[in-house]
């Protein structure tokens, strides 16, 4: 009996493990169903429409349909003829946001745009917005020469690393006179520094640092050059923005971001727009800075801050005004190799899915998208269910079919300049791939995410190398609402969460989970499950209780029933031969043979196998009541 139980409930459990693997398969064919339907209402809607979009939706309809060889030369034709000389975008005022969107878009089907990386360079400034310090080092007390303006100004340097005077009105003592501290006018200008040492073989160095107003964090900039005694080195603030449409001298965030990330696919230097970025990121937290930086430096830090900010239900909104889809799309474009926030990421995507609105055309065509735009749905499947494009004719192919890799920006030594394309959007094709040592090579640490690094950090094959000392990280908590853990949402909560009653920031609203249930369109197959079940086990005991009721009356020993040793078995259609004595024929003795009681049978005594029927019995009493 208890094996019997035991390969029915092994029955069971395989027939669940292929249900549980059957639904798998269906997330993964409803993901490719909405997405494809997604795919056909952007190509439905753009089929002979392209000319009357503007610049910046034939743009992010290019990304997504780059694919498609026809829908790619139509939306082609429609943005050159945009253009103003297939240079900038839009021909009417030309602006560098719409130019880098049009360009990304015409680089991805490898069209290269010639003069347009020249157009956006010369659409720079030095940002005036930041304030700037250089630093001149040396590993022993020296006597400097610091030059600009064809002007030479001499400085002396401390065993305690303290300069002794300004230099000039360019250059004044700062920070207790460790540092020069830039005046404004003078960002343009180069300066040439040149020290001698005691020792002949000691070296002196020059870099610079950088602050936002009114704030207390300094950065450090890469730019740090080094030189024996004696040496000169020609250093500047190396420091650009983009401009803002229609202005010459303010910078523009927005504009900077995306001009920096279509640059960084051309092999341009982007180093210089890395200040501004990082310097001003707090100050334009609604355009998620930290999506950029991240692909841009690589640094988990940003990919860790960016995680922070996803809502509760797995959408990103950095302000209430945001458009959540393209915010979504945003995060999830630089999130997309970020192992230690896989699950983040599945949640986003998933909410996503559930987002698509579906409309169903015909029995045979039914099309999906985000809120019915072309921008959002175009942008969310370009960052994050990309198709390979195609390259519109051009000789020029794949960037790994011609031999090189696509790789992050942070794990590239020098970015191919052919335009070869790659499919996801946040690599670029590259030529050299950088030799990076392990975190243990370079004795360092990775930190863990609920760590930061206080001290310097490397880039390290293993992600990012921590050199100074982990410590766990500190969330300023602000609010009283993320204080007892819940989420703060704007205006209301998402699907599946209810408001609670902790306060929020201005607009917000504070929101906490609904605690989980089976999920409604599972709801029938657990029916079906348990149905399945109680049937089975309702026909195992049934052929049970027909076993035993027939072993209840079978022979013992294989005998007639009331015979014993000595009698051939009893079967059917034949009557057992009777001996006569003398006597027996007689009518008494026949009579007396005739009446004779058959002997009775004793009363079976309760067995094992009884028990086990009655506590089987008692089961199905249960779980039918």
């Amino acid at each position: 009996m208890r094996n019997k139980l035991t390969v029915l409930f092994a029955f069971i459990l395989i027939f669940l493990f292929s249900i549980n693997f059957s639904l798998a398969a269906l997330n993964d064919s409803t993901v490719t169903e909405k997405t494809n339907q997604a795919y056909t209402w952007l190509s439905a809607i753009t089929s002979g429409n392209s000319s009357k979009f503007s610049a910046q939706d034939n743009s992010f309809l290019l990304l997504a349909l780059s694919y498609d060889t026809a829908l790619a030369k139509e939306l082609r034709d429609s943005l050159n003829s945009q253009s103003k000389s297939n240079i900038c975008w839009p021909s009417s005022s030309c602006n560098v946001k719409d130019t880098a969107f049009s360009a990304l878009g015409l680089q991805r089907i490898c069209q290269i745009t010639s003069g347009t990386e020249d157009w956006l360079i010369n659409q720079t400034l030095t940002p005036t917005e930041l304030i700037w310090y250089l630093q001149v080092d040396s590993s022993s007390a020296s006597n400097c020469t610091i030059s600009y303006d064809n002007v030479d100004y001499s400085i002396k340097i401390g065993d305690d690393k303290k300069i002794d005077k300004n230099a000039g009105s360019c250059l004044t003592r700062s920070n207790n006179n460790y540092w020069f501290k830039v005046a404004s006018s003078c960002y343009d200008k180069t300066f040439t520094v040149s020290c001698s040492l005691n020792n002949a073989q000691d070296q002196f160095l020059t870099s610079w640092l950088y602050q936002k107003p009114a704030d207390n964090t300094f950065f450090v900039s890469s730019d740090t050059q080094k030189e024996s005694s004696g040496g000169f080195i020609d250093t500047s603030i190396n420091a650009k923005c983009f401009r803002l449409a229609g202005s010459s001298s303010s910078c523009d965030y927005e504009s900077t971001q995306w001009a920096t990330f279509y640059l960084s696919k051309t092999g341009g230097d982007i180093g210089v727009y890395l200040p501004y970025l990082i310097g001003y990121a707090d100050a334009n937290s609604g355009k998620l800075p930290e999506a950029f930086l991240y692909v841009l430096t690589g640094d988990s830090n940003y990919a860790d801050n960016l995680l922070a900010k996803q809502k509760s239900s797995g959408y990103w909104q950095a302000t209430s005004s945001s458009d959540k889809y393209y915010d979504t799309a945003l995060a999830l474009l630089a999130l997309k190799d970020y192992s230690a926030g896989a699950d983040r990421i599945d949640k986003a995507k998933a909410w996503l899915i559930k987002e698509a609105k579906t409309e169903k055309i015909s029995n045979e065509i039914s099309y999906a998208s985000w809120a019915t735009s072309k921008k959002d749905t175009a942008f969310i499947l370009y960052s994050v269910w990309p198709k390979e494009p195609a390259c519109i004719d051009t000789t020029t192919s794949g960037c790994e079919e011609m031999g090189f890799s696509c790789e992050t920006l942070s794990n590239c030594d020098k970015v191919s300049t052919t335009g070869y394309f790659c499919t996801y959007s946040s690599d670029v094709c590259c030529e050299e791939v950088i030799q990076q040592q392990s975190c243990i090579e370079l004795k360092g640490d990775l930190c863990g995410s609920n760590e930061e690094c206080i001290g310097d950090s490397e880039y390290s094959s293993d992600g990012t190398c921590c050199l100074g000392t982990c410590t766990p990280k500190v969330i300023p908590i602000t609010t009283e609402c993320v204080k007892e853990g819940y989420d703060c949402e704007y205006s209301s909560c998402s699907t599946g969460y209810d408001e609670v009653n902790y306060d929020c920031d201005s607009g917000e609203v504070c929101c906490q989970e609904i605690a989980a249930s089976e999920p409604r369109n599972l709801a029938w197959l657990w029916i079906i499950l348990i149905a399945i079940f109680l049937i089975l086990l309702v026909l195992f005991v049934l052929n049970y209780l027909k076993k035993k009721k027939i072993s209840e009356f079978k022979p013992k020993s294989g005998y007639g029933p009331g015979y014993g040793p000595g009698y051939p078995p009893a079967s059917a259609g034949m009557r057992r031969p009777v001996q006569t004595r003398q006597g027996e024929n007689s009518p008494r003795f026949r009579t007396m043979v005739q009446q004779r009681p058959m002997p009775m049978r004793q009363q079976a005594s309760r067995t094992g196998r009884d028990k086990e029927l009655d506590d089987t019995l008692k089961k199905l009493r249960e779980i039918s009541g």
